[in-house]
């Protein structure tokens, strides 16, 4: 969110308000429809938008694009999103908005076979420089992170408790994630882990990232922390998330996806604690970071020129 709205001012934009994806705007159209004018909407898909069918988010996302043009603006855009296994009918609805930006390649592939039109720009995370100056060896072996599908995220822990590494969730617990009146157990849980683990931790992203520099690898089940490493060439393996879109990330990087590896894999006796990238690995990622850095700022170029040449009744023309 940080790079977006550095993004949009650096285009000219300013945001006016924004709206939650967890706050179902169809039950709230009024409250939407009451907010400050606004020339554009952006839309920041991310990881949202996957099985149409029975998720309600991915669903609300989908209608957005319709809604959105007839009651908002006509300047509507998808952006940073992947898509996966939705419903012939949410590709139809997804050609409401002007443009659609995929953060994976296979995204796109699914798009054209519905008939829709896109680009492939990599994820907002990887936006602006890093350091990658000679850094002091790594004082710790492993941290293992959680995973976005829960009894995956409980066996990461456990894993991590039996190998004697470190263990984090990449979501701080905090009481207002989740208010009591609507989940009273939740409420209690976040509480609990808010006042003994989360209370001191930053949620400033570098301080992840710092902290995440420590370790000569990381294994995780987030999409983002991959997106960390990669761009600050962190050694990390990769566990299957909710949906593919880590090993469509590694695929678009490397080519291949031998980074993602199986929980069984990693509780083999035989898994090694050390997975240093090799020159060739660095050598990809410096040219995945440096494109996806030229296709990012086209990306916004473009919704820029659209916008500021009034083509509205015209096709969107990507740049």
């Amino acid at each position: 969110m940080d790079n977006l709205e550095l993004l949009l001012a650096q285009n000219g934009f300013s945001v006016e308000w924004s709206w939650p994806v967890h706050k179902d705007w169809r039950l709230h159209q009024e409250e939407l429809l009451g907010l400050a004018k606004v020339d554009v909407v952006i839309v920041n898909g991310e990881g949202t938008i996957n099985n149409s069918h029975r998720k309600k988010y991915a669903q609300a996302l989908v209608e957005l694009a319709r809604f959105a043009t007839d009651n908002i603006s006509k300047y509507c855009y998808l952006i940073n999103a992947t898509l996966f296994n939705n419903t012939a009918d949410a590709y139809q609805q997804l050609k409401y908005y002007r443009s659609v930006y995929v953060r994976d390649q296979a995204s796109l592939a699914e798009l054209h076979r519905y008939g829709c039109h896109g680009k492939w720009v990599p994820d907002l995370t990887f936006y602006g420089a890093s350091d990658h100056s000679e850094k002091a060896t790594p004082a710790k072996k492993v941290c293992v992170t959680d995973n976005t599908l829960r009894p995956m995220a409980k066996r990461l822990k456990r894993y991590a408790r039996k190998k004697g590494f470190t263990y984090v969730t990449m979501s701080l617990a905090h009481p207002r994630n989740k208010p009591f009146w609507k989940s009273p157990r939740t409420f209690l849980k976040n509480t609990w882990n808010w006042f003994f683990r989360d209370r001191h931790r930053s949620s400033q992203p570098q301080a992840y990232i710092d902290f995440l520099q420590q370790f000569e690898l990381v294994i995780t089940g987030r999409f983002h922390t991959v997106t960390m490493c990669l761009k600050h060439r962190i050694p990390f393996i990769a566990i299957a998330s909710n949906t593919p879109k880590i090993e469509h990330l590694l695929e678009d990087v490397f080519g291949d996806k031998g980074r993602s590896v199986s929980i069984e894999d990693i509780e083999s006796d035989r898994f090694p604690e050390s997975c240093d990238f090799s020159t060739a690995e660095l050598e990809k990622i410096s040219e995945f970071l440096a494109d996806t850095q030229r296709k990012i700022d086209s990306l916004f170029a473009s919704i820029n020129a659209d916008f500021k040449q009034g083509k509205a009744g015209k096709d969107f023309d990507y740049l």
